[in-house]
């Protein structure tokens, strides 16, 4: 199994914090929510982030009032970060952070007590996997810890059409995804595809002109 790929900028939370600051996180908070109900009625109690970063998405979330809310990632100065912000907003007893690997599923055992309701893996996330291997170990490892009966997942994927992050400081290699390959992956790790839009927001169809990525919601089996 090939290691993600990384990023050497990732290393720097506060820069990376603002360069996606333009992102309106509490929309795609809600969605998170929406997707959830979407397929179960019951409300989502528990939250896991993959790759979690700055955890925005996280600490929203625990802010409207989800009783655990999870983060996990890979770099230790991210999870520094996340846990700061969550002490500067007061909500610091409410979310738990932990350094861990999205294709080691050790990380995850360490980093949850229960099954969660409902897990994200956002961003583009899942196309630091460069092969089958890693893609399918991370989505089973997500799997293992989300309760069975139809609990949800929301993915946020690159373009299709992008396989290179570039800055003027690094090209960072990305894995393209396509719906077919999500849900032949999804199949194989006890998921199964619920629904498919071109954005964190459900008026935004995948064959939407304005639709820009992918977003996979997947229900457990």
């Amino acid at each position: 199994m090939q290691a993600c790929a990384s990023s050497t900028s990732y290393s720097n939370p506060t820069v990376y914090d603002i360069a996606f600051s333009f992102r309106d996180f509490e929309a795609e908070a809600a969605f998170l929510m929406e997707a959830h109900a979407s397929v179960r009625q019951d409300p989502m109690k528990s939250f896991l982030e993959v790759g979690c970063g700055p955890a925005r998405h996280t600490l929203l979330l625990a802010e409207a009032g989800i009783q655990e809310c999870v983060g996990i990632d890979a770099s230790s100065e991210m999870i520094n970060y996340a846990r700061e912000t969550a002490q500067a907003m007061g909500l610091d007893d409410k979310v738990k952070f932990a350094l861990a690997d999205m294709t080691d599923p050790a990380g995850f055992h360490a980093a949850l007590t229960e099954k969660v309701d409902g897990a994200a893996i956002m961003l583009g996330t899942l196309s630091h996997c460069l092969d089958n291997a890693s893609a399918i170990q991370t989505l089973h490892n997500i799997a293992e810890c989300v309760k069975n009966a139809g609990r949800t997942v929301g993915m946020s994927l690159f373009d299709p059409d992008a396989t290179l992050l570039s800055s003027n400081v690094e090209t960072v290699q990305q894995r393209q995804f396509t719906l077919q390959e999500m849900d032949l992956l999804a199949k194989a790790t006890g998921w199964e595809v619920a629904s498919v839009w071109g954005d964190l927001s459900f008026d935004v169809p995948l064959d939407a002109d304005e639709a820009y990525r992918m977003v996979v919601i997947l229900k457990r089996n």
